[in-house]
């Protein structure tokens, strides 16, 4: 039996009847094909007619550190990203964020529709797994804990291209995750990007143009996915 919210969707919106076929998830890499045989607007049931394991899940692991934004800006990220294939999603606060917070009051309040907007975009992509989001994490904390090979986003140009950090590191190993950090809407200050190379990670720039801090997020996934074939390459 499938829970109120998803019986909801096959009857409502969907409109399914008995007899259609509809496929699952549990989150641990198999994929379901359930002939439904009962609908209501609260009950949906079925049995399982095929088990299959995904193999739409990226081979390599990026974790996006994302700065707080704006809600529909940051929204917008943690959609496109769950489409592109990030495997988690750290929020952070930075020096210049705007929506300033703590451990508790936005996680609280919107932790769950983060969730909501991961899953409902891992669905309809086709992956079999909801990449998780953590608790919000201060920026130097985010330095310390972040596994190298580990980018931090810059709007100097003279620092490093996507391309060469990535053929100068060691993340086309597929089992080597490699993260990317990316700012607020005011950009990483001087003094946040000189603790992160303290730190270890290796600053690099999209180019000339400034980029909105979402178009940033959007961009540096696509173009990391891209050189490490995750997109067809």
């Amino acid at each position: 039996m499938l829970p109120s919210n998803i019986s909801r969707q096959i009857s409502k919106v969907l409109r399914l009847r008995s007899g259609s076929e509809i496929k699952v998830f549990d989150n641990s890499g198999w994929e379901y094909s359930i002939l439904l045989s009962e609908i209501s607007d609260t009950k949906v049931s079925g049995h399982i007619s095929s088990k299959t394991l995904g193999f739409v899940e990226t081979s390599s692991k990026v974790v996006l550190y994302q700065a707080l934004l704006k809600t529909d800006k940051f929204e917008l990220v943690l959609q496109k990203c769950t489409e592109l294939g990030v495997a988690e999603f750290i929020p952070v606060q930075c020096t210049r964020t705007i929506p300033r917070t703590d451990n508790h009051g936005l996680t609280e309040h919107r932790l769950s529709r983060w969730k909501k907007i991961v899953t409902e975009a891992a669905e309809q992509s086709g992956r079999v797994h909801v990449p998780p989001i953590q608790n919000v994490v201060e920026f130097t904390d985010a330095c310390r804990i972040v596994k190298a090979p580990a980018l931090i986003l810059s709007v100097s140009t003279d620092n490093n291209g996507l391309r060469n950090a990535l053929l100068n590191s060691k993340s086309h190993s597929k089992n080597q995750p490699i993260s990317i950090l990316v700012g607020p809407e005011g950009g990483f200050t001087e003094d946040d990007i000189n603790y992160a190379r303290r730190s270890g990670l290796i600053d690099i720039s999209l180019g000339h143009r400034v980029l909105r801090a979402e178009t940033a997020a959007i961009t540096a996934v696509s173009a990391t996915m891209y050189e490490l074939g995750e997109l067809g390459g």
